[in-house]
């Protein structure tokens, strides 16, 4: 048949548009019969072979889609783009180093294409070769000067790096040019922190109080810049910067604990237990910032029914995973108890009551959720200088002994048990915490 042999000129027009509609309403298998045919009659023709490339591709057949790029890439060697192409279906199939070699090659082609630098960073970066993908972002944003995510991108690698005077310069170049980037403005406050750690906090302070001047609405400017100026403390954390920052890490958060010797729930756990009868599943509990769902485990052999409260959704989604609640709740604490009068036998607040500076409202609104009798169990970080509290670095609060006794006999309630222990060994002592038990009087 004449359709068979290769031929010189055009390919039929008519056939092309057959091919295309046929694509377009999903009768692909129809679509990919008249494109290989075109391709043995023309094979000198690259559009046909990538239009073969992109059928295999969108059907999921990603080796079959890199074999038919081949042909393309041997008409036209040196056309970036079908690198590019290259590179995404090497590092789908698995193949990293592959794709890296794809991706430099169409920067050897276009070294002035920002494209092909940022394509060759993220691979890198991905591949954990992070030195080698921040010299690639800072080549991209050399030749994309108004890229916000090419120099958050570059921050992150930068800060992955421990660079973190040029991580803050990166992330601050971010906020420059886009203000409501969320991700820099978590990653800012991250990296102050932990440079005024390493020393130098009074420039850091500087920086940290600069960055709440210039976004006073955005919730971690607002929170965390305080935090690491040490100046005009809130009151308490917002529900806006809460949330935000638990969302943020919720992907991850048992891991990242666990690393850090994360044990408030259990010690707080075993506090309560020490006060409470044995568990008889006949106590309404409810698990006051729940999280992730730590507590529950602890919490079910002593509930009837398990409330779990969070502001994050996202925390919410993971404690759900746990199957110990029978109930999740998102809400904000006060506005939740308060609705709530005398419901509850026992209120577990692990990690919680350290995004408060002041705890008079929130320890008023614990005692009315109470029955007569209830308990409530919760942490704080310890503080052993001051005379209240203060907010700290890390954007928690930490809170004296006296205070915590005078507070708590404020709210109606009796301490039965307060003493320190470990919360967790994130650059701080090991008696880092204060557990408090209390009952409803």
């Amino acid at each position: 048949m004449s359709d068979s042999r290769p031929s010189a000129g055009a390919p039929d027009p008519s056939a092309v548009v057959r091919a295309m509609e046929a694509a377009h309403a999903g009768r692909i298998d129809q679509a990919e019969k008249i494109f290989r045919r075109l391709v043995r009659n023309h094979p000198d023709r690259i559009e046909l072979h990538l239009s073969l490339v992109a059928i295999a591709r969108d059907a999921g057949r990603l080796q079959d889609a890199l074999d038919r790029l081949g042909p393309a890439l041997a008409l036209d060697p040196d056309r970036v783009d079908l690198h590019f192409q290259r590179g995404a279906l090497l590092f789908q199939l698995g193949r990293a180093e592959e794709a890296i070699s794809s991706y430099r090659r169409a920067v050897e082609l276009a070294p002035s294409l920002a494209e092909a630098h940022v394509d060759l960073a993220i691979t890198l970066w991905k591949s954990n070769r992070v030195e080698e993908a921040c010299a690639s972002f800072a080549r991209y944003v050399a030749l994309e000067p108004a890229s916000a995510q090419g120099y958050m991108n570059l921050g992150a690698t930068l800060h992955e790096l421990g660079r973190l005077e040029e991580a803050i310069a990166a992330y601050t170049r971010t906020l420059t040019i886009d203000p409501s980037h969320a991700d820099a403005h978590g990653s800012l406050g991250m990296a102050l922190h932990q440079l005024g750690r390493n020393g130098g906090e009074e420039r850091v302070a500087r920086i940290a109080g600069d960055w709440r001047t210039r976004f006073p609405t955005n919730p971690w400017a607002s929170h965390l810049g305080a935090a690491i100026s040490g100046r005009n403390a809130p009151d308490r954390a917002s529900d806006a910067y809460l949330r935000g920052e638990f969302d943020a890490c919720a992907e991850g958060f048992e891991q990242r604990l666990g690393e850090l010797g994360y044990c408030a729930p259990r010690l707080l756990a075993e506090a309560l237990a020490r006060e409470l009868a044995s568990p008889t599943g006949l106590l309404e509990v409810l698990d006051l910032g729940c999280g992730t769902g730590w507590g529950g485990p602890y919490l079910r052999p002593f509930a009837r029914r398990l409330v779990g409260l969070d502001l994050s959704p996202r925390m919410l989604d993971r404690a759900r995973e746990q199957g110990v609640y029978d109930e999740l709740v998102m809400e904000e604490v006060g506005t939740y108890l308060r609705a709530h009068e005398r419901a509850f036998d026992v209120i577990f607040a692990a990690d919680v009551f350290c995004y408060a500076g002041r705890l008079d409202a929130i320890l008023s609104a614990v005692a009315g959720a109470l029955r007569p009798g209830g308990t409530i169990g919760f942490t704080v970080e310890e503080d052993l200088e001051g005379e209240e509290f203060r907010l700290n670095p890390s954007g928690r609060y930490s809170h004296t002994s006296p205070y915590l006794r005078r507070v708590v006999a404020g709210a109606g309630l009796a301490i039965l048990d307060i003493h320190g222990g470990q919360g967790r060994s994130e650059g701080t002592a090991k008696g880092d915490f204060t557990y408090v038990v209390a009952r409803h009087v």
